[in-house]
């Protein structure tokens, strides 16, 4: 939280505002956003998000993911019980830096964070790299915002689902499908995400 806290204030990642240490635990002060929920319960309560709304939400997580690995940290758990929603003006903060560490070059060995959003290769090699499974738990959330549920991990199945194929956007699909690249080297680098044609089509609009 110090280091993501280091450099300019980040309006997608919540404020560390002080901190103290007791003998038994760290004691954090944090801001609190007003009239937000967690993004979960956001979609319990209104739905599945239209593209629309998930293109503004996940252009400001993206956002705090990219700044995260910039100041050196790996968040680790990017879901959506960990991201804040204003519901009148669907402002995003990242939040729960608890299973963070910080950015190695390195690959990890051991995970720390949520099953649904772990990358295929952790379970596959037990190794994996920080952005890579970054950018696979960015397509992990990008589906379950869009479907209300978490994906398969058998990629050509669960696009051939009649809700995927009939109610999301070729550029959409395209986007979840280069997230959720079962060979990290080819899945798309976190830095060209929002470069991607699903966020300049609301750009050109």
């Amino acid at each position: 939280m110090t280091l993501m806290n280091k450099g300019p204030s980040v309006p997608q990642i919540i404020k560390l505002l002080d901190w103290y240490a007791t003998p038994e635990e760290y004691v954090l002060v944090l801001e609190q956003p007003t009239s937000c929920e967690d993004l979960r319960h956001f979609i319990i309560q209104n739905g599945i998000l239209k593209e629309s709304t998930a293109r503004d939400v996940m252009r400001q997580v993206v956002t705090a993911a990219k700044i995260c690995s910039e100041r050196g940290v790996f968040h680790s758990d990017i879901k959506l019980e960990n991201l804040l929603i204003n519901p009148n003006t669907l402002q995003v903060k990242l939040i729960d830096f608890g299973c963070s560490r910080r950015l190695k070059k390195s690959s990890y060995s051991i995970f720390y964070g949520t099953e649904d959003y772990a990358p295929p290769e952790f379970f596959e090699h037990g190794r994996y790299h920080c952005n890579p499974a970054t950018v696979y738990s960015l397509g992990v959330l990008m589906f379950a915002m869009l479907s209300g549920t978490y994906p398969e991990r058998n990629l050509p199945q669960m696009f051939d689902e009649p809700w995927y194929t009939e109610n999301i956007s070729k550029e959409c699909r395209d986007l979840i499908s280069s997230c959720m690249e079962r060979d990290p080297a080819k899945r798309i680098k976190m830095e060209k995400i929002l470069l991607h044609d699903w966020f300049q089509v609301s750009i050109l609009n």
